[in-house]
C-alpha cells in the first residue's frame, strides 16, 4: 500500500497455526525471522550468560541482596560501583513523555547491569526493578579497572553482557518502527509463555504487558480481545491461556 513502510522481516509478526509438542494444535506463533532468534526466544530478555563469572572474581566484589519487587536504582543516580546479577533477574524501567512506563528489556542472572552508564560515569536515564529476589555483586570502580586491565574472564563476561543489551536495544527499535503492535504483542505472549501440563499461560498483568510494548493498557486489552474472538487465547482476569 502506497506510503505504507515496509516490514523489514518479510513474513515475520504474521501468524501461523501449527502443532506444538504437548500443546493445541491451534497454537499460534509468528514466523520468526531468517536468520534470527526463534519466536521461543523473547528480543527483549538478556538471556542468562553461558559464561559466567568464576567463584575466583565473585570473590572481588561485595554480595548484596535484594527482595521481589523493589526499585534498587533510581533515574538520574551515577553507578558508582558496576553490579553483577549473581541470581535472579531484574528489568529495566523508562518513562516516556506521557510519563508511562516503558520496559525496553529484562535482564537474567550472569549478567551486569548498569554497566554501560557506569563505565561512561553517566547518570541513570532508566531505574532497575527486581523481578524476584536476586543477588547482586558490587565491584569497586578500582577492582574493575584493574581487571579490565589483566583478567580476559572478566572482560570476556563484560563485554558480552553489553552486546546482549546492545542487541535487545536493536531489536526493540526496529520492531518499534516497522511492526504493529499485534504483531508485538503475539510475539511477546508466545515468548513469556509457561507450559504445564500441556497449557500455556501468561503470567504477566495486562499493564505489565502494556510497559513492555510502549502502549496504553487500554490497546493491550482492545488486542487480546481481538485475539480472543479468534480462538487464539483466553482473558481470565489477568490471566491469559494460549489455546
Amino acid at each position: 500500500m502506497e506510503g505504507r513502510r515496509q516490514n523489514p522481516y518479510g513474513m515475520a509478526g504474521k501468524t501461523c497455526l501449527r502443532n506444538r509438542p504437548g500443546g493445541s494444535p491451534h497454537a499460534f506463533r509468528p514466523f520468526p525471522p531468517e536468520g534470527c532468534m526463534t519466536s521461543q526466544q523473547a528480543d527483549n530478555i538478556v538471556f542468562a550468560s553461558d559464561l559466567p563469572l568464576s567463584s575466583r572474581l565473585i570473590s572481588l566484589g561485595e554480595v548484596i541482596h535484594f527482595k521481589k519487587k523493589q526499585i534498587i536504582f533510581e533515574m538520574g543516580t551515577v553507578p558508582e560501583k558496576l553490579y553483577y546479577i549473581l541470581s535472579g533477574s531484574v528489568r529495566i524501567v523508562e518513562l516516556s513523555e506521557e510519563s508511562e512506563r516503558l520496559v525496553p528489556f529484562t535482564i537474567l542472572q550472569g549478567n551486569f547491569v548498569c554497566d554501560v552508564r557506569f563505565l561512561a560515569e553517566l547518570p541513570l536515564s532508566f531505574q532497575v526493578e527486581t523481578l524476584t529476589d536476586i543477588t547482586l555483586i558490587a565491584f569497586s570502580r578500582s577492582t574493575v579497572i584493574r581487571l579490565l586491565g589483566g583478567d580476559p574472564d572478566f572482560r570476556h563476561c563484560l563485554f558480552r553482557s553489553i552486546a546482549q543489551k546492545m542487541r535487545c536495544f536493536g531489536s526493540t527499535l526496529l520492531k518499534t518502527a516497522y511492526d504493529d503492535n499485534l504483531s508485538r504483542l503475539m510475539r511477546l505472549l508466545e515468548s513469556s509463555a509457561a507450559e504445564q501440563d500441556g497449557v500455556s499461560t501468561i503470567t504477566m498483568s495486562q499493564q505489565e504487558l502494556a510497559e513492555h510494548l510502549g502502549v496504553h493498557r487500554v490497546t493491550i486489552n482492545r488486542m487480546l480481545r481481538k485475539l480472543q474472538a479468534q480462538g487464539c487465547l483466553t482473558v481470565n482476569r489477568e490471566r491469559i491461556t494460549l489455546l
